[in-house]
């Protein structure tokens, strides 16, 4: 398995440094984004357009303030879920 960096100087920056808030935060991404993921990767199996558009939009801004630079994957599927072609 690929090891994926993260960064938490956002999530510190936008809570002015609250440490229940950074804790909150990273609970919520790892109980919420696996989940998330295996939706979108089912979605894209699926080629269903409006459900990856829904999923990648759904984590992309979570990815990006985690400074997970997937989030620039995320954004192309969320481009392809809006698209007709």
């Amino acid at each position: 398995m690929k090891k994926v960096s993260y960064d938490l100087t956002n999530v510190r920056a936008m809570s002015d440094n609250d440490s229940d808030f950074v804790n909150l935060m990273v609970h919520t991404f790892i109980k919420d984004i696996p989940r998330d993921l295996e939706r979108l990767a089912v979605a894209v199996g699926d080629l269903d357009r409006d459900k990856v558009h829904r999923y990648a939009h759904r984590i992309k801004p979570t990815l990006e303030l985690f400074g997970i630079e997937s989030f620039k994957h995320a954004a192309a599927l969320e481009l392809w879920g809006k698209s007709d072609v």
